[in-house]
């Protein structure tokens, strides 16, 4: 904070001379990026560097809004492009990727301006409905502004979550029309991600593991697919699972589930978190929907569909349930199988062998499927969000 200060004091140092009264200078900064690195989370060096500024007459902090009324400042007239990397914008437009997303915000930003222009010309009442309908979707719009969608996008930043960032931007900008009662435009359904699934590994050949459930034979996976499930700060304690192992060979389908074992989650001994995996054979006759509670709003793309068949299990942080396997019936309703072959063990993991014979299914057929968390009987995670995965 002293250094700071120091250097904002020399600053202020080589204005003494200028003719202008007032100066004002601008620390921009991300607003989540730094403090992490702080102690405290940057608490104790903002206290102190404003207990500094605060004691310098000299020195005010100052909205620029309030600096512009009583200053009087000069206008600029050339505004040179500059980022804190490489001093221009290529992280966040030029990219083909990150351009189309532009265009599409660009499109939708048109088409609003349009609408309220011809509202307010053509409409001999404004009333506050209608007010309060045009700020809604200027909110759309102003958060689909947001830099962070554009520097996801494209090259050359990747994430784990990339394709439900591209489907969450998408939304913001059909809900615009939503809002309006307009009608959605058809490439709005069309993801900008090239690779939807970016957080997803598949099978490279057939496996045929020992369930274990042991860190140690992992090797026995090594030629499985790998759904990566997202890593962020707060994973530790609210995360059941790391990563899930999937695979197959001709008589059964399997599933390995890395549990986090630092998960607060865990903690319950009544074997409350439970996990269910849907299934999708469109050989099948009845579809029935996933049934479990969403926690909000937001509902990723995969739980709009019907599953043939749902396999579930309960856990804590030593004992795991038998599996149960449904498939649909009429009247989106789910009836249990009988369990023959398949069989569920828990170490270190959770390992699943689903035989096809218990699923009513063979090793020729096509078959998608998702994973949910259905904790609490909550929709609390989808595994991938946005695409079933296929066999």
């Amino acid at each position: 904070a002293n250094d700071l200060y120091d250097k904002i004091k020399i600053i202020q140092s080589k204005l003494q001379t200028s003719p202008i009264e007032n100066h004002i200078l601008t620390i921009a900064l991300d607003g989540e990026n730094c403090w992490e690195t702080y102690q405290n989370d940057g608490n104790d060096f903002l206290n102190c560097l404003y207990d500094l500024i605060s004691c310098d007459n000299t020195l005010e902090t100052v909205l620029i809004s309030k600096f512009i009324e009583k200053s009087n400042p000069q206008i600029l007239e050339n505004l040179k492009s500059g980022s804190a990397i490489k001093r221009n914008f290529d992280l966040w437009i030029g990219e083909a990727t990150k351009n189309v997303a532009w265009l599409y915000l660009s499109s939708v930003s048109d088409d609003f301006e349009k609408y309220k222009n011809n509202v307010l010309k053509n409409k001999k009442e404004i009333n506050e409905e209608l007010i309060k309908k045009l700020e809604y979707a200027k909110r759309e719009i102003l958060i689909a502004q947001g830099s962070d969608w554009f520097w996801w996008y494209g090259e050359p930043n990747k994430s784990k979550d990339d394709a439900i960032f591209d489907y969450l931007f998408r939304s913001h900008l059909k809900n615009v029309y939503k809002i309006l009662n307009l009608s959605i435009p058809k490439y709005l359904d069309v993801p900008l991600m090239l690779n939807s699934n970016r957080s997803l590994r598949n099978p490279i050949n057939k496996i045929n593991p020992d369930l274990s459930g042991l860190h140690s034979d992992i090797s026995q996976w090594q030629n499985a697919g790998c759904i990566f499930v997202s890593d962020n700060p707060t994973s530790n304690v609210s995360k059941l699972i790391k990563n899930i192992h999937y695979g197959f060979d001709d008589n059964n389908l399997y599933f390995r589930f890395e549990i986090n074992k630092a998960s607060q989650r865990l903690e319950s001994k009544n074997l409350r978190n439970r996990i269910a995996i849907y299934f999708i054979n469109k050989n099948e006759q009845y579809f029935s929907p996933i049934r479990f509670v969403s926690r909000n709003d937001v509902v990723s793309p995969i739980l709009k569909n019907g599953f043939n068949y749902e396999v579930k299990f309960s856990f804590d942080d030593k004992n795991v349930s038998n599996l149960h396997i449904n498939k649909a019936i009429e009247y989106s309703l789910y009836k249990q199988l009988i369990n023959i072959s398949s069989k569920i063990i828990y170490k270190d993991n959770i390992e699943i062998k689903l035989s096809f014979e218990d699923l009513n299914m063979t090793s020729k057929e096509d078959i998608l499927f998702c994973i949910v968390d259905s904790t609490n009987e909550l929709i609390n995670e989808t595994y991938p969000q946005d695409v079933l995965i296929e066999f």
